[in-house]
């Protein structure tokens, strides 16, 4: 297990002591899953790590008509209050991860198609399909 300088677990090999903070995004906590399920490889898709509004990390806003940074314009829209993501941390996060999987002789990939996650390697997911 690997601990911040908050003594919260960050990535955690365990079952037990999977890390979860809803002040993260949920992709860390399932690549922690699949690493304890026994994949040796994952695909990430829809990772584009980019948001149409912008500000400082975690800051309350309110969606306006349509949601223009999520992949359909009604996941947060028509007034709902939000919190602007924590790029950075995500990013901690991904490394992280990457890390682990890696020192373990696993793999992560990011198989969005654009975006701008670079912290995994990339490859299409026709490609990583294919390989299987």
């Amino acid at each position: 297990m690997l601990f911040n300088s908050f003594e919260f677990i960050l990535f955690s090999i365990g079952f037990l002591a999977i890390y979860f903070s809803t002040s993260d995004r949920i992709k860390p906590f399932i690549l922690q899953l699949a690493y304890h399920m026994g994949f040796k490889e994952v695909a990430l898709i829809g990772c584009d790590h980019n948001f149409a509004q912008s500000g400082p990390a975690k800051k309350t806003v309110v969606s306006g008509e349509k949601d223009a940074s999520h992949f359909v314009p009604y996941y947060f829209a028509g007034g709902v209050k939000w919190q602007l993501p924590d790029l950075l941390q995500s990013e901690v996060s991904y490394s992280m991860a990457r890390d682990i999987y890696e020192g373990s002789g696993r793999k992560a990939y990011n198989c969005t198609d654009g975006g701008k996650l670079e912290i995994f390697d990339r490859m299409a997911l026709i490609e990583f399909v294919a390989r299987k």
